[in-house]
């Protein structure tokens, strides 16, 4: 047992986040991503939706400054300006997690299974709602200010 850490994180998923470099991509998807066949490195937060497993992540990954955008989330292949209720949700868990804006840029459904392939592992979630799959760029931890 650990001090500090959100007791929704499992073994796996510590680990995976532990892992992972700047620059690398964190896949957080919902139950009906094929995480299994996509991603050699999966971690499972059952019975967790999307912004509660995001929530508990946000607290140890810190979201990248260097590239933009940083997170996307996936939406409709003919649908780029859909309105998918958890990318808001999402967007304000990081805004506030860390302290500046962040933002979900949509990414079409084809466009995000393909890019998904190339992240260091997927965290795979029970959350049912269509179209929440998340991609995040892990960023750099800096010291502590003086």
């Amino acid at each position: 047992m650990l001090k500090g850490i959100p007791a929704l994180l499992t073994t796996e998923a510590l680990t995976m986040l532990s892992a992972m470099g700047h620059g690398d991509v964190l896949a957080v998807v919902d139950r009906n991503y094929p995480a299994a066949a996509n991603h050699a490195r999966v971690a499972t937060l059952a019975g967790a939706d999307a912004p509660t497993a995001i929530a508990a992540i946000a607290e140890l990954l810190p979201v990248d400054t260097f590239v933009d955008p940083s997170v996307w989330g996936m939406v409709p292949d003919d649908e780029a300006d859909a309105v998918i209720p958890t990318h808001g949700e999402i967007t304000r868990i990081l805004t506030d997690a860390e302290g500046r804006d962040v933002t979900v840029t949509p990414l079409a459904r084809t466009a995000f299974y393909a890019a998904a392939r190339q992240a260091y592992g997927a965290i795979l979630t029970s959350e049912s709602r269509p179209f929440s799959c998340f991609l995040i760029t892990k960023g750099v931890v800096f010291p502590p200010a003086d």
